[in-house]
């Protein structure tokens, strides 16, 4: 069993480096394509897409 612990210190890990990606980048599109690997498999942390909403 893995301890839910260390699971969410790599799922947090995980988001930090999509989440810097995404300010490096300044792609939104590129952030989409890492939500769906990185960020959507941890419900404990979300990023408003506000911010990449053309309209």
């Amino acid at each position: 069993m893995v301890s839910l612990n260390i699971l969410s210190m790599t799922c947090i890990g995980a988001w930090s480096f999509c989440y810097m990606s995404y300010w490096s980048s300044q792609m939104c599109w590129l952030m989409v394509i890492f939500d769906s690997f990185c960020i959507w498999p941890c419900d404990m942390v979300h990023i408003d897409y506000s911010g990449c909403n053309p309209n």
